[in-house]
């Protein structure tokens, strides 16, 4: 049976030109009030951010990781959430840690390992690599987002995430996550020219526009 996307058709230009804040899990994440946000943006983030409040509109997880402590020991409450619209989990195939089906209130969509991205989420495999924020983008996208803000996204493992956990640090993911950054940024570029990004408080993301507040 062929894998299909299809069902992602539904959410295609539904926040047509509006604003949204995508989290991260760099420690400034816990520096940024969420109070701050209008009330008219769109809040989209991942893991383990279910455990701060953020009042997250779209949130989304593609795998379990090794660490009992980070999923599995808290299946409970990761089973039982719900964001304000939707929630969605990658079926990334025959891969170790991937989350298991029958989460509640979740959709799943299928995606694949691969260095690309595609604005045609509803009809191909979603492209996926080294963290689940670039899922979120293209998703934003989209649902055709004009602005992103990003908060938290410091690209730095060095204090860990905001958890505390050094998760990422051992493979160098900072480096990686800069270079994954500059590839995205090109194709928004190209694909998306009338979109913009800010970056909230950056720490090694240097890429976009700094902004001190959200606006």
């Amino acid at each position: 049976m062929k894998k299909n996307n299809s069902f992602l058709l539904k959410y295609k230009n539904i926040h047509k030109g509006q604003k949204a804040v995508l989290f991260g899990s760099g420690p400034t994440i816990k520096n940024f009030d969420p109070i701050t946000i209008p009330s008219d943006f769109i809040k989209a983030g991942s893991n383990e951010q279910i455990f701060l409040d953020l009042d997250l509109d779209y949130w989304f997880m593609c795998d379990t990781t090794d660490d009992k402590n980070k999923f599995w020991n808290k299946f409970d409450n990761y089973n039982n959430y719900k964001p304000k619209k939707s929630k969605f989990i990658a079926d990334m195939g025959e891969v170790r840690n991937k989350p298991p089906k029958g989460i509640k209130h979740a959709e799943y969509y299928y995606s694949e390992k691969k260095h690309s991205f595609t604005k045609n989420i509803n009809s191909e495999l979603i492209p996926t690599k080294v963290s689940i924020t670039f899922d979120i983008i293209q998703f934003l996208l989209y649902m055709g987002i004009k602005i992103i803000y990003l908060v938290g996204h410091d690209c730095d493992y060095s204090n860990g995430t905001f958890t505390g956990v050094k998760a990422g640090e051992y493979h160098n993911a900072g480096p990686n996550l800069i270079e994954r950054w500059e590839n995205c940024n090109k194709w928004i570029n190209e694909e998306y020219p009338d979109t913009k990004i800010y970056s909230i408080n950056p720490v090694k993301l240097k890429l976009f526009e700094t902004k001190n507040k959200i606006e």
